[in-house]
């Protein structure tokens, strides 16, 4: 039976041995994998309802159908669009610029606007006009104030005209007469380019000679920048769109010339067909700017603007009514978060220790305990054999006790060997003095 537990015994230990390996490994990983998470924590997005107190408005973009007078790009040699490069073969160059036809072949915001306003004051608003290749001269209308309420109201209202319909319907037109009425975020600018917009716009068409209402509703998305590798900025000069933009017009530029529908360039307009015709061939082609688009950086803060008709009316010819405006004060806020901090690592550790290796807090107060009373005993020892003076006052404290200890007792053993010596010898001289039987 004891041969059988002296067998068992060392298979035990081997067992326990290799299942603390195993368990302290599994506590290693876990540790990798926790603190992995805790330098780039997974990101979730949380979504609420929030009713705001002022209501902040999109900015409109109105571009007019068709966008160009079609008797002036015939007058210079042009289709009804100018993005047909063959036909640039027959502008005079040298005597009018690409500035001078857009500004004549374009309808400005006079011809366009009849009244406009945001909640019943043309002072809440700002109009700013730009050029575009394809849409002609566009133009933004931007909220100054902010409403505290919901309802057709407060909102925009626009009236607008579309002169010269007869004069401006060629075989060559879409056919379409109207506006397309673009709706974005005021901090962000419009542009023609659908993939550079990155959906942040809705696109509405309104024809002439109908009354529009327009319902408004807003998601606002907030982003974070804690384990990402491309980082968001508050706030962005002109906007992350523009910024893009700007970036891929610097990219597509390769004759060192530009034209009226890249502003902010500084270059001078293109004055030959060549030039003229590759600008625009690039245009065309590169509807985004190229990785690392000019370090443009994301916005932390997005907003988008959903756009629904909701009643198309009759009105009288030439003109259309247009009404935009919020039907509550509903907002809908999506927000990222991490998903993972100390409280979850700290968590995920615990468990992790107390399932795998039975430890504890107290458990490891006791084994650190244990492990700075050994350090200091070790290191206690070790200065005590270093030290001279300590040797010497050791050697000469215990060779005076030794000496002492000797004296004291040596006087004692003598004595009592003496002393039974003594009686020893008093009993063998009275057994010697006493009489034999035999003799008596």
């Amino acid at each position: 039976m004891e041969a059988n537990c002296l067998l068992v015994r060392p298979w035990v230990a081997v067992i326990r041995f290799l299942a603390l390996i195993g368990c302290s490994i599994a506590v290693v990983v876990q540790l990798n994998e926790c603190t992995q998470k805790l330098i780039k924590p997974p990101v979730t997005t949380h979504t609420r309802f929030h009713v705001n107190n002022s209501l902040w408005y999109p900015a409109l973009t109105i571009c007019r159908e068709p966008p160009f007078r079609t008797e002036v790009l015939q007058k210079y040699g042009l289709g009804a669009s100018p993005r047909y490069t063959s036909e640039w073969r027959n502008f005079p160059w040298g005597d009018v610029t690409l500035e001078q036809l857009y500004s004549e072949a374009t309808y400005p915001a006079e011809e366009v606007f009849l009244l406009y306003g945001l909640n019943g004051a043309t002072s809440n608003v700002e109009l700013s006009s730009s050029y575009f290749f394809e849409s002609g001269a566009c133009h933004t209308l931007i909220p100054k104030a902010t409403t505290q309420e919901a309802g057709l109201s407060v909102g925009y209202s626009i009236l607008v005209t579309h002169s010269g319909i007869v004069q401006t319907t060629t075989q060559d037109s879409t056919g379409l007469l109207g506006w397309h009425v673009y709706v974005h975020e005021a901090s962000e600018t419009w542009t023609e380019s659908k993939m550079q917009s990155l959906g942040r716009q809705e696109a509405l068409f309104v024809e002439v000679g109908e009354e529009v209402h327009i319902k408004l509703s807003v998601q606002e998305f907030h982003q974070t920048n804690v384990g990402k590798a491309r980082l968001c900025v508050n706030e962005i000069d002109g906007g992350e769109v523009r910024c893009a933009e700007r970036c891929r017009w610097e990219q597509m530029t390769v004759d060192g010339c530009g034209a009226p529908w890249l502003p902010g360039l500084d270059l001078p307009d293109c004055q030959e067909y060549n030039h003229t015709s590759n600008l625009i061939i690039s245009y065309l082609r590169y509807d985004e700017c190229h990785s690392p688009c000019c370090g443009c950086a994301a916005s932390c803060r997005m907003v988008r603007y959903e756009a629904l008709p909701i009643t198309r009316t009759p009105f009288p010819a030439t003109m259309s009514q247009i009404y935009v405006f919020f039907n509550s004060r509903l907002v809908t806020l999506m927000e990222e978060r991490p998903a993972y901090d100390w409280s979850s690592f700290l968590a995920e550790m615990g468990g992790s220790l107390g399932f795998l290796l039975g430890l504890s807090v107290l458990g490891l107060i006791s084994i650190t305990e244990k492990g700075v009373e050994v350090v200091t005993a070790r290191l206690a020892s070790k200065k005590n054999k270093d030290d001279p003076v300590t040797i010497t006052s050791r050697i000469g404290s215990t060779g005076m006790t030794s000496l002492v200890g000797s004296s004291i007792s040596r006087p004692r053993k003598s004595s009592t060997r003496r002393s039974r010596r003594s009686v020893q010898g008093w009993f063998r001289s009275e057994q010697a003095l006493q009489p034999s039987s035999s003799v008596v």
